[in-house]
């Protein structure tokens, strides 16, 4: 989402919503990482540990409340942005951190396993931003181009992961894991 929000602002919610694009995009790059912490959570739970759930939440909000507080004062909407990614970056190293010890897992182990992934995402963005595909505005305004704009993107963006992933897979020595399912 980070890397087509200005011509999905633009056609989801319109021209009068281009000064949340910033945020949008800020916050697109770092909410792909919450999906551990919802893995981790239903991993606590199912391990009898929901309190420790409820601990981190506890822990995140209040963190997470005065930093956007704070940073929605000095700089506005970009400092809300700012704020919520930055609150939810730390919201998943603890947590992760956290989860990987209850669970006695390494994070070089956890770590060894989303490589991979973590690298083709990057590879993809550099890949698109180069390409002037990523978080720039899109050439027209219409329905048209902005739709455009997103199937161009996306399909390129596919295509770059996806070749990025299997050289990976190829460099690793072909290992087993969720590639060769």
């Amino acid at each position: 989402l980070s890397l087509l929000a200005h011509p999905v602002v633009l056609l989801c919610l319109g021209s009068r919503w281009t000064d949340t694009i910033p945020m949008v995009q800020v916050l697109g790059v770092v909410s792909g990482m919450i999906v551990f912490s919802y893995v981790g959570s239903t991993l606590l739970s199912a391990i009898g540990s929901p309190n420790i759930s409820f601990a981190l939440l506890a822990l995140a909000v209040s963190i997470r409340i005065p930093l956007v507080i704070v940073m929605t004062a000095w700089w506005e909407l970009v400092g809300a942005a700012g704020a919520m990614a930055a609150s939810l970056l730390i919201d998943q190293v603890v947590y992760q951190t956290v989860v990987c010890w209850k669970l006695r897992v390494s994070i070089g182990s956890l770590l060894s396993r989303v490589w991979r992934p973590i690298v083709g995402c990057a590879v993809m963005a550099g890949g698109l931003y180069e390409l002037g595909l990523a978080w720039t505005a899109p050439a027209g305004t219409s329905v048209l181009a902005l739709l455009w704009a997103c199937i161009l993107t996306a399909a390129t963006g596919g295509l770059i992961f996806t070749v990025t992933m299997v050289a990976l897979w190829g460099l690793s020595g072909w290992p087993d894991g969720a590639e060769r399912r």
